[in-house]
């Protein structure tokens, strides 16, 4: 019985490592295939900024191209190294929560910069805030209505309302106050402006601290 327990024992510490080692065989392959890719992406840039006057017998704005380059490499380098560094410390894709594994909670704060970088990039921030939160759970909804609060004015009953009107988008519901159109309407402008709100309402005063400890 006891040989049979030891036995036992030691199939599954070598499962547990073999998993352990599949999970950063995976990350490695990831990290290796991040910064190609964007390398792949810069190159594309440099082949229409060279090719497009070219072509089209018109030169390309070179203010505009530097600034597009600078803006670019820099939050490339951001997301994609972050990514390259995790990577190799372990991290596997498609993980829903990475600190279920203890060796990875240390790069918690690595992975916020990533997402935060990226969120700024997509225009999901506005003024420091995460802005386009959708609110799914209490924490949430608490987070979207202190934003709201802070950029409208409203207080938290209002911004709650104004929040469901919008379907549950703050962003939506930012631009249904400040500018006092519909939801619909709201909506369709931020498709518009690629779903920046600064463009459509401009820089908005806080009102009160949006982010409560």
């Amino acid at each position: 019985m006891k040989a049979e327990l030891a036995a036992d024992e030691k199939r599954g510490d070598r499962a547990e490592k073999e998993t352990e080692d599949d999970l950063h065989g995976r990350a490695r392959r990831w990290a290796w295939i991040a910064l190609p890719a964007a390398a792949v992406l810069l190159a594309i840039f440099a082949g229409v900024h060279f090719w497009f006057p070219k072509m089209f017998g018109r030169m390309m704005n070179e203010p505009l191209g530097k600034l597009h380059f600078w803006l670019t490499i820099v939050s490339l380098n951001i997301v994609f190294g972050g990514q390259l560094v995790i990577g190799y410390a372990g991290m596997q894709r498609r993980l829903y929560d990475p600190s279920v594994y203890e060796f990875l909670r240390p790069l918690l704060p690595l992975n916020q910069l990533i997402s935060t970088a990226a969120f700024v990039l997509l225009g999901k921030t506005y003024g420091g805030l995460m802005i386009d939160v959708r609110p799914t759970n209490a924490k949430l909804w608490a987070r979207a209505i202190r934003m709201v609060s802070a950029l409208s004015g409203l207080d938290d009953g209002a911004s709650r309302r104004l929040i469901e009107k919008a379907g549950g988008r703050a962003k939506v519901a930012l631009v249904m106050h400040h500018l006092g159109v519909s939801a619909a309407r709201a909506r369709e402008l931020l498709v518009t402006h690629k779903g920046s709100l600064r463009s459509i309402v401009g820089d908005l005063p806080l009102a009160v601290p949006a982010e409560a400890p």
